[in-house]
């Protein structure tokens, strides 16, 4: 009877103390499922984050890439664009206002132009006009630009120079001094070397024979050259109709597209005020103490 009273109070013991610790026991040493449940918790959020991570560094990258890309095309854009047409405004010209472009359309008529016509006082006056101050004075900058070298100005306040649209049109109508060689011939003689006067030769060199009139006309072959050089450099895409003349099977020419031009007036007052004489003596610096840069040899094409 006392065994059986003293097994019994050990197994009530016995299971106090289960009900007393099987709880904590049990949150302190869970089952081995819910622990696999938690670690797999953990590595579904783990491998969540990581293919967040990795699809934001993929479009992060396609971003990047798409505007190395974008940058690369523009930057090819720029380049041909500059090869189509080139950026000619030197640092002065482009930070001044007088070079604008605009659209216009070319007249063909030359009834109401001041430079068409036959020989006379008022169009000699027009195209003397159209020249005036031709050469003008730049700084190193402006040279740097082209990465070219000109002749200075004595007061070394800049270095000569001429816009080449000044130079085109001085092949069609400017004066200019005979060459030194001719002059050792015929000193303080002017010739008037302009293809539109050459097409007049008759009244604007009626007198020109010989020598003059050979150096005259090696001089017109520049101009011309010179001419057609400037024209297919620009290649003026605009284009040109024709059209019957009057009730004939004669065609005619007609000009509808517009074309791009500048403001030449602009342009020619911006030229003028930078304008120098560069015959008046004294103008340029002395040839002593130049570079050979400055020097062309006579028989070079000048």
């Amino acid at each position: 009877m006392y065994w059986q009273t003293l097994r019994y109070q050990n197994w009530r013991m016995r299971m106090r103390n289960e009900s007393h610790s099987g709880p904590e026991v049990e949150r302190l040493c869970p089952r081995d499922g819910g622990g696999r449940e938690e670690t797999k918790r953990k590595r579904e959020r783990g491998s969540f984050l990581s293919c967040s991570f990795l699809i934001i560094g993929v479009a992060c990258l396609t971003l990047l890439v798409h505007d190395v890309n974008l940058w690369i095309k523009y930057t090819q854009l720029q380049a041909t664009a500059r090869a189509v047409q080139p950026q000619l405004l030197f640092p002065s010209l482009a930070q001044s206002t007088a070079f604008r472009e605009e659209n216009r359309f070319f007249s063909l008529a030359v009834a109401d132009s001041p430079f068409a016509g036959d020989p006379s006082p008022e169009l000699d006056h027009a195209w003397h006009n159209l020249l005036e101050g031709s050469a003008i004075r730049v700084t190193k900058e402006d040279l740097d630009f082209y990465n070219i070298t000109s002749l200075p100005l004595q007061d070394g306040a800049g270095f000569a120079s001429e816009l080449f649209v000044s130079h085109e049109l001085h092949c069609l109508v400017s004066l200019s001094l005979l060459s030194a060689c001719l002059e050792l011939f015929l000193s303080h003689i002017m010739v008037q070397k302009k293809v539109r006067q050459w097409v007049y030769k008759e009244t604007y060199f009626a007198g020109v024979e010989g020598l003059e009139r050979g150096e005259l006309k090696r001089h017109i072959d520049h101009c011309i050259e010179t001419i057609r050089q400037g024209i297919m450099c620009r290649g003026d895409v605009s284009l040109a109709t024709y059209t019957y003349l009057g009730d004939t099977e004669n065609v005619t020419a007609r000009s509808w597209a517009p074309h791009q031009c500048v403001d030449f007036a602009g342009l020619m007052n911006w030229a003028r005020s930078h304008a120098v004489d560069l015959f008046h003596k004294g103008a340029l610096a002395s040839p002593e103490g130049l570079g050979p840069e400055h020097f062309t040899t006579q028989n070079q094409p000048h």
